[in-house]
C-alpha cells in the first residue's frame, strides 16, 4: 500500500477581508475532523486534529459559515458543542482580517459540508442532503451578519 505523507500544519488560503465566491473556495477545500466550540465572547470556535499553518492560536480558528448555509449549519455545529460531539467539517482556511492578537485565531474555517468522523466524505449523490438559503433547523434564531 501507498500512502502520501500528509502535512503536519493544514495550509490557509487566500488573503484577509476579501469575500471570495464558492468557485474560488472550493478547489482549496479539505475535510478536517476536529470540535466545535460556542464560546460566549468569540461564538463558534473549531478545534482541528492538527495545527493550522499561521494562526496564532494553533489547532483553533474561528467557524465561519456561509450565509446561504447559516441557519442549518450553524444550528448543527451549535448542538455539536452542546453535546461535545466531533464533526468532520469540509471547507478553507482563511486568514482572519482582523488585526492579529495572540489570545485570538488568526484563522477563519469557512465550511460547506458536515458530517460525523465515522461516514465517509464522498457519498454517492442520491445519499446527500444539500441545503441551501431557504432551509432551517428549528430550534435557534440565525441571524446571517451582512458583510
Amino acid at each position: 500500500m501507498c500512502v502520501a505523507s500528509e502535512p503536519e500544519k493544514y495550509v490557509t488560503w487566500g488573503d484577509a477581508g476579501v469575500i471570495y465566491p464558492p468557485s474560488k473556495l472550493m478547489p482549496h477545500g479539505l475535510w478536517v475532523t476536529g470540535d466545535v466550540i460556542n464560546d460566549p465572547k468569540q461564538g463558534l470556535l473549531f478545534r482541528a486534529d492538527k495545527p493550522v499553518e499561521a494562526n496564532t492560536t494553533g489547532s483553533l480558528v474561528y467557524l465561519a459559515i456561509p450565509e446561504d448555509l447559516a441557519k442549518t449549519f450553524a444550528p448543527m455545529c451549535y448542538r455539536a458543542a452542546e453535546r461535545h460531539m466531533k464533526l468532520r467539517l469540509h471547507g478553507t482556511f482563511l486568514p482572519h482580517s482582523a488585526p492579529k492578537d495572540p489570545n485570538r485565531p488568526s484563522v477563519n474555517f469557512v465550511i460547506w459540508g458536515i458530517h460525523m468522523p465515522e461516514e465517509p466524505d464522498e457519498l454517492p449523490p442520491d445519499k446527500k442532503t444539500h441545503f441551501g438559503p431557504h432551509d432551517a433547523i428549528p430550534g435557534y434564531t440565525i441571524i446571517p451578519k451582512k458583510p
